[in-house]
């Protein structure tokens, strides 16, 4: 049943663009419709913190449609000790095609189209608290919404800094400040990389977003036949899918939310 609970999205030219935090020293119009309407596709509790991903869709109707001009982000840390922010990456991809057991497949809606949202967060990044899809590569996509089309948002996380946690010196792990959780585990005495850790590496190895120095200084070896096993996984879910990202951390061990929203429904105004 939860797959059927989703956000809506309102899809309305009006929404303006954000620009600067400047705004809400301001009590004007621009600066209210600048910094309001921000609306929620996301959340989930990490590093012990419960944090909201909120975004704009800038753009136009066009008849029943809405031409997709823009994506804007906003991320709202709410509580916790370790403050979460954008690493950079952002990507939106369409399904090419619902499987028939799909829950989203909707007889209400024969032609919606499922969108896939990938995210890049990052621990201790504070000062990102924004990030935008530039409008020319949304432009590239040329993704025009339907009332009723499917957001599936998906983050994913790099480490958090390096000099912290020492997940890319292998030969000095014990000696980590900050066993960061996604990818670490301390196990008395030691600090280990878990078998999930490494295949989020090998995930943000596959998205260049690490490198293969950072793989073999963490002890993961390019050679090894899991890392090859995996990045083989990755690329035919990209030719089964054609979408590039792919969900390397599995299941969360225990609950850690009681509901965890991310899939919302476009209408357009």
């Amino acid at each position: 049943m939860h797959e059927n609970l989703k956000y809506t999205i309102r899809l309305d030219q009006k929404i303006k663009e954000f620009i600067s935090f400047d705004a809400l020293r301001q009590n004007t119009i621009q600066a209210k419709e600048q910094i309001g309407d921000w609306q929620p596709v996301y959340c989930d509790i990490k590093y012990g913190t419960h944090y909201f991903l909120y975004a704009k869709f800038i753009g136009a109707k066009d008849g029943d449609e809405f031409v997709l001009e823009k994506i804007q982000l906003y991320i709202q840390n709410y509580s916790g000790p370790v403050s979460i922010g954008f690493n950079g990456y952002i990507n939106l991809e369409p399904l090419e095609e619902m499987d028939d057991e799909d829950p989203d497949r909707d007889p209400r809606y024969k032609n919606r189209t499922k969108y896939y949202l990938n995210i890049g967060l990052e621990g201790l990044k504070m000062e990102n608290k924004t990030q935008d899809y530039p409008k020319k590569d949304v432009e590239k996509l040329n993704v025009r919404l339907k009332q009723g089309d499917i957001l599936v948002t998906q983050p994913f996380f790099s480490p958090v800094d390096p000099n912290l946690s020492q997940i890319y010196n292998s030969n000095n792990l014990n000696n980590s400040n900050f066993v960061d959780e996604i990818f670490m585990e301390r196990v008395g005495e030691d600090i280990i990389i878990t078998e999930e850790g490494q295949d989020a590496l090998t995930l943000l190895y596959h998205l260049d977003l690490v490198s293969e120095e950072n793989l073999s200084a963490a002890g993961i070896m390019m050679d090894s036949e899991h890392v090859k096993a995996k990045l083989s996984d990755f690329k035919m879910y990209e030719e089964s899918s054609g979408i590039t990202f792919h969900k390397a951390y599995g299941e969360s061990k225990g609950i850690t939310f009681a509901c965890r929203p991310e899939n919302s429904f476009f209408q357009i105004n």
